[in-house]
């Protein structure tokens, strides 16, 4: 951001804001075909009394990827994810409530959500996943390239400006 003050000096202000600031989140990229991904989820209190975890997406109808209480409840569970989801048979007891989502597929791609519900739901991480397709393009790409095409271009900005106003000044 440019402005000019009353004694005519030039003040600039430049504003670099990170992608995420949410330290629940994460982001895990796989190749489309991979035999399996791990989706991270940990909870570091002790668990006083049983609770269920859930592994949801938000995009979904039913939202509902893996659910788990003593045992799997996959009765809610997205046909999508059918025969291709598992958590540690000892979650509970461990705190690992971490995802295992099998034969990968672009379709499986989306913001992945493990929360425990006892009498309401938190929710303990996001987990950003992208499959990848043969062609191996990243999305993390995609929003990596504008961003340094917009820094070069400020930049670039920036210099056209200031010679633009020096040259002025000695003329």
């Amino acid at each position: 951001v440019f402005k000019r003050n009353h004694s005519n000096t030039l003040n600039m202000s430049l504003f670099v804001l990170p992608a995420s600031q949410d330290p629940l989140s994460g982001y895990v990229e796989v190749q489309e075909g991979a035999p399996s991904v791990l989706l991270p989820c940990y909870y570091k209190e002790q668990l006083l009394e049983v609770v269920t975890v859930k592994w949801s997406r938000s995009d979904l109808n039913p939202s509902t990827v893996h659910k788990r209480r003593e045992e799997d409840d996959l009765q809610e569970q997205n046909q999508q994810f059918k025969g291709r989801t598992l958590m540690r048979p000892d979650a509970l007891d461990s705190l690992d409530f971490s995802l295992t989502l099998k034969e990968l597929q672009p379709s499986d791609s989306g913001v992945y959500i493990c929360s425990i519900i006892d009498e309401t739901e938190v929710t303990l991480t996001e987990v950003q996943l992208y499959v990848r397709g043969h062609k191996g393009y990243s999305r993390r790409g995609q929003i990596m390239c504008p961003l340094f095409y917009n820094i070069i271009l400020c930049i670039w900005k920036i210099k056209k400006f200031i010679n633009r106003t020096f040259l002025q000044k000695n003329k």
